[in-house]
């Protein structure tokens, strides 16, 4: 998985990308909301265009990261989710839980 940092107004947009699997899971989508938590950072926008594969691990770094947010007083939302990972939420009954947007402007818009 690769993660890039971007600023729009005041959200901070995480455009990850590559496969987010048990096999290659690693820390670094909470470690990024962490540190984005600690420099005041409490609107984040994932956006999951360049993803080519999810997992329940990488759903569960999902799930981590938005009750991180959460806790903060942010709120992290998700946008460009492809039909494999809507479906992988959908099945895990995790829609409800995550806001997900299929235009960047939109998603950035909800944040007001």
């Amino acid at each position: 998985m690769q993660i890039e940092e971007r600023t729009v107004g005041e959200v901070k947009v995480l455009d990850l990308s590559g496969r987010i699997t048990i096999a290659l899971s690693d820390p670094r989508l909470k470690s990024t909301v962490e540190s984005m938590i600690q420099q005041g950072h409490t609107k984040i926008l994932v956006n999951l265009a360049g993803v080519t594969y999810m997992d329940s691990a990488g759903l569960g770094e999902l799930v981590t990261s938005f009750n991180l947010t959460r806790r903060a007083g942010g709120t992290l939302k998700l946008e460009n989710a492809p039909q494999r990972i809507s479906a992988l939420l959908s099945a895990a009954k995790l829609t409800g839980m995550f806001e997900n947007y299929d235009s960047e402007s939109t998603a950035i818009s909800s944040f007001s």
